[in-house]
């Protein structure tokens, strides 16, 4: 307390040498000159004080590892009690990365309002605020992916198994709809069963050509124009016949089937796009960010899902992704394979591979291929500079939601 002390004593000292000096500028001007020459002799102290405090050794900074009671005295400083359910929260708060502040805390308690309280639910509407959304839909959809794991080249089976059921309830619907109507539903569905069986192919040639990727905005844009129909048929055949016979009944379960196949697509792609939203944390224990995607794969049979991502550039600008330094993530699951992924590391015309298998197999299969690699990555212009296989499963989750060890985050205190 020293250094208050002293500058107190020069604040002081400057005032009373002004009052001596001009004891007659405050009843001369009407106290305007007096309180500038008060406010210039408080700059004046402030000025000295800073420079004795420069001459000073700089106050002692001391970082300790986090506690519980931490987390307790900070929810009291904030003004919110530190019942379990409170402490808990705030805990996964500081894990994420997110502030703890009054008003992060006010937002999750809204977004976590009318859904049901479980890890997920707050896990998703954690990171929702991370992303700066506020909306408990998508809090919902992203605690419902997090919970099942969908994979979107199964989800666009079952779109096309629920096409051609109804397709078939359309064909045996007799006069329930009119001819123009009930032609153009036929026609959609037709169109739907053929986007949706070139998708894998499509691709796969932009891929090979390097004309393009995977594009979501489409299938999204197709999906909401499928579910819009659905409702709209599925609403005229209702109030056709308030008596439903069991042909109007077998349509219209048919229409709903289609349109909760297109729903959860719909929300698959969503869910994409919010964990590929940058969140504009710049934490250092936090610093890699993906974007994500999952894409079916046609190399499978059935099809299976790839999830791919790809980190944005730190240094960037929006963290866009810089495709001479990036960091490639790429997992998928076949019948000859199992489940299988690779990490790719990108310094402009190098790479380093890490490939992540349980299978004893099919890592004897990738060391006999390395040569062939390496020569096929020489084609892009890439040289390889190394290969491991590493017996793990990966978990993608780990990318796209990184997480902080609550056991290393530390309390910084500055004696003031």
């Amino acid at each position: 307390m020293s250094e208050v002390s002293a500058y107190n004593k020069n604040v002081n000292n400057a005032l009373t040498q002004q009052q001596v000096n001009r004891s007659g500028d405050i009843a001369q001007t009407g106290g305007i000159k007096g309180s500038q020459r008060v406010q210039k002799a408080l700059d004046s102290a402030a000025v000295e004080d800073a420079k004795q405090q420069q001459a000073l050794k700089p106050f002692p900074t001391i970082a300790r590892r986090m506690t519980p009671r931490d987390i307790v005295n900070q929810l009291l400083q904030l003004g919110i009690r530190p019942s379990q359910e409170n402490r808990s929260r705030a805990t996964k708060m500081l894990m994420y990365g997110l502030e703890l502040s009054a008003e992060n805390f006010d937002t999750l308690e809204t977004l976590l309002g009318g859904l049901p309280k479980t890890a997920s639910t707050e896990q998703a509407a954690i990171l929702m605020i991370t992303k700066g959304l506020n909306s408990r839909a998508g809090a919902q959809s992203l605690a419902a992916f997090l919970e099942q794991n969908p994979e979107l080249g199964k989800q666009l089976l079952e779109l096309l198994a629920a096409s051609t059921q109804a397709r078939g309830a359309l064909s045996s619907a007799g006069g329930l709809l009119s001819p123009q109507l009930s032609n153009q539903l036929a026609a959609m569905l037709a169109s739907l069963d053929g986007f949706v069986s070139l998708l894998p192919k499509d691709f796969k040639d932009k891929i090979q050509k390097g004309s393009g990727f995977f594009n979501n905005a489409e299938v999204l844009t197709n999906m909401r124009a499928v579910r819009a129909l659905i409702s709209g048929v599925s609403k005229q055949v209702a109030d056709a016949m308030p008596e439903k016979t069991p042909t109007a009944n077998s349509l219209l379960s048919a229409l709903g089937q289609l349109g909760k196949a297109a729903k959860d697509i719909s929300q698959n792609l969503i869910v994409q796009a919010i964990l590929s939203r940058p969140d504009g944390r710049e934490d250092q224990a936090q610093s890699e960010r993906f974007a994500y995607w999952q894409i079916p794969n046609s190399m499978g049979n059935p099809p299976q899902t790839i999830e791919l991502l790809l980190e944005k550039d730190k240094k960037a600008k929006y963290r866009k992704i810089n495709p001479r330094r990036t960091k490639l993530v790429l997992k998928t699951e076949s019948e000859t394979l199992g489940e299988i992924s690779a990490e790719v590391e990108v310094e402009d015309d190098n790479l380093d591979f890490k490939f992540n298998t349980n299978s004893e197999e099919i890592r004897k299969l990738i060391n006999a291929n390395v040569d062939e690699l390496r020569k096929k990555m020489e084609t892009f212009n890439y040289k390889t500079k190394t290969v491991r296989v590493v017996k793990r499963n990966l978990d993608v989750k780990k990318f796209l939601i990184p997480t902080l060890d609550f056991n290393n985050l530390t309390r910084v205190q500055t004696e003031v």
